[in-house]
């Protein structure tokens, strides 16, 4: 019948489109896989942080505490609570392990991913895949994907609240496209508050893995972008009633039990580590004002030289005030307006601003910044692919040079990570695999369907750096970067476990790394710095019985330091230049050689293999 026929041409687009979005996802899955949860543990907790966050939600976890972060039996009120409540989930469900505690920003970051791809679906359809896979495999993005850290849980949370906002935004006061692949995916403007709604929910989220400095960002970027399209209208609906009640419910309840539980809780979190932090260099993080500009491009990589596409999209949108392009001619679609691309530039240059005006500076600050940048490339991306515009050759030439870096500084990676001098043969590796890249991306790029072959150039390289990282450079790093292997040297002196550990001449990384592999605090003979400025362990000697991890070479200092008492040496482990030594008690002291001496005091080390 022929009233049947338009009915079946929808039902088959609407079953292709479900085909398609189906194989997507399946291959974000897969790619969220392999750069998120991969090799999770193949390099232990690292620096500070990692290990202190993880040991607050395991000493949480042993207490039945589910409202006041603890470290090593006191309060530790720095941060909200949702990544200990991730990592004590984690730990409850897989056990307590290093790679447990990061799997809360795995998680996150694959949601982020995802998020983005269906919600840029609604928006800009031809882009969606590739705004998720520039997410997926970038640097700073990946980075904070497998670390143990509440970065990755605002970031989500906050970037896919922002996306819900525009998506009710866009519903109500931007012109309707009308391509077939956009009007499958878009919904009218009725019953579009439920965007508004999810907005306010994922901002309390943010609120509870970051703080305060989510809901006042995301008031920052909708105001600035409303008054650029004038749209104060849009700015008012946004103040809804309903909002406020869902944000209050799921942030209020954890901030007041903790105030209530612990009235310092003020004082510490709101007073000292999100004003100071702002304001003063109270946690000694200076940097100059530019600082942010050279890190969100690094961050950005391998993506960086199509952003800057994406920020000319942007101004011009600025420049013409323009809503939508006409068609060249009446069977074309008509090229989208510029209201996205303007967006998600005041969505990424809100953080990067208000940070750099910040006393206190660390790259994993602007990572809110990151997801809509990357967006920002892959719609400017296919603006100039529907354009039927092919990528410039230096663009190309310098996306290709950008991605030859990066492999060939994987290459020279492990020599790095041991401070060996470079090869011969290591160097010219580095230079064929460098130039092989190079080709293999540029080449392809320059043909007649250069944009289409983008993601696949740029992935297969950085999927096979990434693998070798994790796979071949992992145990270099494992070795020189974490305090897993000295903890294991530690397991493997055959001293009682009963004994307490001490540590000489390190960096407090190494503390509360041995703090969390050990299950047990680890008290440096200098004191140690928990938070800079704001909480202190004073400085010690344990009386009793104990080890000791010290920096090699410190054998005379120790001598005069520990003057009357035993010191043997157990073992060392060259690859961080440390040395384990068994002290005795001070009562137990005596005169004479010391065990892991010969007669003329000259040391006998084991190295640990």
């Amino acid at each position: 019948m022929p009233w049947a026929q338009p009915r079946r041409c929808r039902t088959l687009l609407l079953m292709s489109s479900r085909q398609t979005r189906f194989r997507e996802l399946l291959l974000l899955t897969g790619l969220c896989g392999f750069f998120f949860f991969f090799r999770l543990s193949a390099i232990g907790l690292l620096g500070p942080d990692e290990p202190r966050y993880a040991q607050v939600a395991r000493e949480m976890l042993e207490r039945g505490d589910w409202v006041t972060p603890i470290l090593y039996g006191h309060s530790w009120l720095e941060k909200p609570i949702l990544l200990y409540w991730g990592e004590m989930l984690s730990f409850r469900l897989f056990g307590v392990s290093d790679w447990a505690a990061r799997l809360p920003s795995a998680v996150a970051a694959t949601l982020l991913a995802c998020g983005s791809f269906l919600a840029v679906r609604r928006i800009r359809h031809a882009a969606r895949l590739d705004a998720a896979l520039m997410i997926i495999a970038s640097v700073l993005l990946l980075g904070f994907a497998r670390a143990a850290s509440p970065d990755m849980l605002l970031t989500a949370s906050w970037s896919l609240s922002l996306l819900a906002w525009y998506l009710w935004y866009d519903a109500n006061y931007e012109p309707k496209r009308e391509d077939a692949a956009t009007a499958l995916s878009a919904g009218s403007g009725k019953g579009m508050r439920r965007w508004l709604w999810l907005f306010y929910a994922l901002n309390a989220v943010a609120a509870l893995a970051k703080g305060p400095v989510a809901p006042a960002l995301a008031a920052m970027v909708l105001i600035a972008f409303c008054a650029l399209r004038r749209r104060p209208g849009a700015l008012l609906r946004t103040l809804d009633p309903a909002g406020f009640a869902i944000f209050l419910a799921i942030a209020a309840p954890w901030y007041v039990l903790v105030q209530l539980r612990t009235p310092e809780f003020f004082n510490v979190f709101f007073l000292q580590h999100n004003l100071a932090r702002f304001g003063s260099n109270l946690y000694r993080h200076p940097q100059p004002f530019w600082f942010y500009l050279p890190v969100a491009l690094v961050a950005a990589l391998p993506w960086t030289v199509w952003i800057f596409h994406g920020i000319a999209d942007a101004l011009t949108g600025l420049r013409n005030k323009a809503i939508s392009r006409p068609g060249t001619d009446e069977t074309d679609p008509p090229e989208p307006g510029y209201a996205f691309e303007i967006f998600l530039l005041t969505w990424a240059m809100v953080p990067i601003v208000f940070f750099s005006i910040s006393h206190s500076k660390l790259p994993g600050y602007i990572l809110p910044s990151l997801p809509a940048l990357l967006m920002l490339a892959a719609v400017a991306v296919h603006r100039r692919d529907g354009r039927g515009e092919g990528p410039r050759w230096l663009a190309i030439a310098s996306h290709a040079a950008v991605l030859a870096g990066l492999s060939a500084a994987a290459c020279l990676a492990p020599q790095l990570a041991f401070r060996r001098p470079h090869s011969t043969t290591a160097l010219m590796l580095a230079a064929l695999a460098a130039t092989a890249v190079f080709l293999l991306t540029a080449l392809p790029l320059l043909s007649r369907w250069g944009w289409r072959y983008l993601h696949f150039v740029t992935l297969l390289p950085v999927v096979l750096i990434v693998g070798y990282i994790l796979r071949g450079l992992g145990p270099a790093l494992d070795a020189t970067q974490s305090a897993r292997p000295v903890a294991r040297l530690i397991q493997q002196s055959g001293t009682p476990g009963s004994l307490s550990v001490a540590t000489f001449g390190l960096s407090r990384r190494t503390a509360f790394g041995l703090s969390f592999y050990l299950n047990h605090r680890v008290d440096p003979y200098e004191g140690l710095e928990i938070s800079p400025a704001v909480v202190e362990l004073p400085p010690s000697v344990p009386s009793a019985e104990h080890l000791l991890v010290a920096r090699e070479g410190s054998l005379a200092s120790l001598r005069l330091l520990l003057a009357g008492r035993r010191l043997t040496l157990l073992a060392t482990y060259p690859a961080q230049q440390i040395e384990l030594f068994q002290v005795s008690a001070m009562a137990g002291s005596h005169s004479g050689a010391m065990p892991g001496e010969d007669d003329s005091g000259q040391t006998l080390p084991r190295q640990l293999e």
